[in-house]
């Protein structure tokens, strides 16, 4: 089957795949060089093609699990060398190819056989690629090398017109070799200049970093949020990186800022959650999250529970500070027609039921069966509200992950 990669008569996507696996699990030199060919072929398609880069790139250690249908085929470990000298020249050829993935896929199996003498067709990847799916392959392939510059590549990548090659930098910086001053400068330039994700990934990495070098940092972030100047997308990145370098004095002062932004102590806590969250991660927290479980009582566009409310609209209803006060306080302010409701009338009598709207003098509520029941507030001694079957979501999500969802819920509006 291994020798069948060698047959250009053969389309078939399926079968070439399973030749392709076949030469990456005899593991000769003469397979090994199947696979340069096959990856080298033009008449090729490009899918297969990277099938061959990638499965070349794994040479060394393949995965447990075969690649085409899934079966464990146990550990397997081999020298990396033969693929090395075998692929080097293949592999920085391919980097230059006129398709944008072939180009990715050889970026990526540079930095994963290690081919330290394709460092600097890497750097010059990083630098001229039109593509930013290379440009960050080739970055982090650089950080997989011997005697890489990463100051100048990390540099470069945080210099990048594209935010998502630039995020890519801040990710290696933590674990490169540079020095803590040289990080911290860079993380600076990062929190100065850049966008606000931006700015949250430099602080989470800044407070890695020991407070002797960053305390000057930190002191003017907190002194700009004292002047109200701090955007507030960085504040709960801001209170994390404190808490993780010990740097007290400065907490406290970032806690006396926080507590003017209400008088509830806990929706001040949370005021940072009102701006920089990531709607894609609320929403996959919203679908999918084990511990929220959002999705088995609320509903969005008629897919999901119907306990609570159906959120379809939400954000044309609710401004920020209600849905943020929705999650993390849910009993403050139940949706009319979801809220229990006891009223204790002034002639010793009780009416329980659920609100269904509350008006200037009146409620109207829906008393077992029967929906309207106007009750005057004037015949009212005393309103008791149950509290909402909704658990605080403060004590399940993580202040980011309550962030992402309010992001995630201010953008469904009605369509």
């Amino acid at each position: 089957l291994a020798e069948v990669l060698k047959d250009h008569r053969f389309k078939n996507e399926a079968f070439v795949r399973r030749a392709i696996s076949a030469n990456l699990r005899v593991a000769t030199p003469a397979t090994l060089q199947n696979l340069v060919d096959y990856a080298n072929f033009e008449g090729a398609p490009a899918v297969l093609r990277n099938e061959a880069i990638d499965a070349l790139s794994t040479w060394a250690k393949p995965s447990v699990l075969d690649r085409v249908d899934g079966r464990f085929r146990g550990e397997i470990t081999r020298p990396v060398e033969p693929a090395q000298q075998a692929a080097s020249a293949s592999l920085v050829k391919l980097s230059s190819h006129q398709d944008a993935q072939i180009r990715l896929h050889a970026t990526r199996a540079m930095g994963k056989l290690h081919i330290d003498a394709a460092a600097g067709k890497l750097m010059d990847l990083l630098k001229k690629d039109p593509n930013a799916d290379v440009r960050i392959a080739a970055v982090k392939s650089l950080a997989q090398l011997k005697g890489v510059d990463m100051d100048a590549a990390i540099s470069t990548a945080l210099g990048d017109k594209e935010k998502s090659v630039r995020v890519t930098g801040l990710d290696l910086l933590n674990g490169s070799s540079l020095s803590n001053d040289r990080k911290v400068a860079l993380l600076d330039n990062v929190i100065i200049t850049r966008t606000p994700e931006e700015k949250q990934a430099a602080i989470t990495t800044l407070g890695s970093l020991p407070l002797a070098g960053t305390e000057k940092v930190f002191s003017r972030l907190v002194g700009q949020m004292e002047k109200g100047s701090l955007q507030r997308e960085v504040w709960i990145e801001l209170a994390d990186a404190l808490d993780s370098n010990g740097a007290k004095a400065l907490r406290q002062r970032y806690d006396a800022v926080s507590a003017k932004a209400g008088p509830d102590s806990l929706k001040a806590l949370y005021a940072g959650a009102l701006a920089g969250g990531d709607p894609n991660k609320g929403m996959q927290i919203f679908w999918g999250d084990g511990a929220a479980q959002c999705v088995r009582c609320h509903a969005i566009s008629d897919y999901g529970g119907h306990v609570g409310p159906n959120l379809s609209g939400i954000a044309d209803r609710l401004k920020k500070e209600q849905l943020l006060e929705a999650l993390i306080e849910p009993s403050a302010r139940i949706a009319p027609g979801y809220g229990l409701m006891t009223l204790e009338l002034k002639d010793g009598q009780k009416v329980n039921g659920t609100m269904e709207a509350e008006k200037a003098d009146s409620y109207v509520m829906k008393v077992g069966d029967k929906s309207g029941v106007v009750v005057k507030k004037t015949d009212v001694a005393k309103r008791i509200d149950s509290p909402s079957g909704m658990p605080p979501m403060h004590l399940l999500l993580t202040k980011k992950e309550i962030r992402d969802v309010v992001a995630f819920l201010s953008q469904q509006h009605a369509k």
